[in-house]
């Protein structure tokens, strides 16, 4: 997918959607969603412990019940890269859709492609011919330069700049 930054700041409209996560990236998530004027149905968890039944006045459904619903828009805020791929595959296998979440203050280029699933925090910049992996994670603050590759499910953590040559994959 090629978001530009008109798209991702001026037209892009998060749909209301589930966070699969209770955790600080999910904190995180449901803040940027918040301060973006998106709605948050519910946070969907799958850890056998008990949790609070609401989350931020959103309510906490657990996975083995929640995954039988009707699809519809889900996002893993899962700080651990594999249990996020396993989230993001296993609800796309069920036909859900996974978009990414955008704070509005973060900048990408027109020509910048970002895969879905991705997380771009607050006063980040994704600079020209950058390509952002699908379910990566650019948190808070981050710098990814001209024509530079993360990879998916890859976190690039606050306040990273990352500036490499023509081509190179990180």
């Amino acid at each position: 997918m090629r978001i530009g930054v008109s798209a991702t700041i001026n037209r892009y409209k998060l749909p209301p959607l589930y966070i699969f996560g209770t955790g600080i990236h999910a904190r995180k998530v449901f803040h940027t969603i918040s301060v973006a004027g998106g709605v948050c149905l519910g946070f969907v968890h799958s850890l056998p412990e008990i949790r609070p039944l609401t989350f931020s006045d959103a309510p906490v459904l657990r996975h083995k019940e929640f995954v039988l619903g009707e699809p519809g828009f889900i996002f893993p805020a899962v700080g651990d890269p594999a249990l996020r791929k396993n989230v993001h595959d296993e609800y796309r296998s069920l036909g859900w859709a996974v978009p990414s979440v955008f704070h509005p203050s973060c900048v990408i280029a027109p020509d910048a492609t970002v895969g879905d699933g991705v997380y771009v925090g607050a006063h980040s910049v994704i600079e020209t011919m950058a390509h952002i992996g699908t379910g990566a994670i650019i948190d808070i603050g981050s710098i990814i330069d001209h024509e530079v590759e993360v990879a998916e499910y890859s976190h690039i953590t606050p306040g990273t700049v990352l500036m490499v040559s023509r081509g190179a994959m990180l």
